[in-house]
């Protein structure tokens, strides 16, 4: 399915030169894993491909909410919760914003079924996630460290 995708994506990117290498977007949001588990046919290659972006960011939504708003029947997300300052959270609040407002957009986007809006979300999300991603590893790398220190 990914190979079939693969090529009726080049000839969407013919036509709309701004989309960015196919190649590149499945490397940051994995399109190949979300194309095969869905076993979705791609008639529509920027809607799937958009699709895939939005599941992709949907789990690092729920992986940064933990941070700021734990479940507290798990002791992992409490944990966890623990590691960050208020700051800290904030700056996580700020990136959930911005992962959710790619989220609202791939939802107003399922009603348009419009090209030219989806290339313009693609494109904006891939430009977008390279920032946010950035601003993510930080939090990753303490998370890291405070389970390192946690074993004994």
């Amino acid at each position: 399915m990914y190979e079939k995708l693969v090529s009726e994506y080049k000839k969407k990117q013919k036509k709309y030169r701004d989309l960015p290498d196919i190649d590149e977007l499945n490397n940051e949001f994995e399109i190949c894993n979300f194309v095969d588990e869905k076993r979705i046919e791609p008639r529509f290659p920027l809607r799937l491909v958009r699709r895939g972006i939005s599941f992709f960011v949907s789990s690092w939504i729920g992986y940064l909410h933990d941070f700021i708003l734990p479940n507290p029947q798990s002791a992992i997300a409490m944990e966890e919760y623990k590691y960050f300052s208020d700051e800290e959270k904030e700056e996580i609040v700020q990136l959930i914003a911005k992962l959710m407002l790619l989220n609202r957009l791939n939802s107003k986007m399922e009603l348009l079924h419009d090209d030219t809006e989806d290339t313009r979300f693609i494109t904006s999300a891939f430009k977008e996630w390279k920032d946010i991603k950035e601003r993510i590893l930080p939090k990753l790398d303490k998370n890291i460290k405070n389970w390192k220190k946690t074993i004994k």
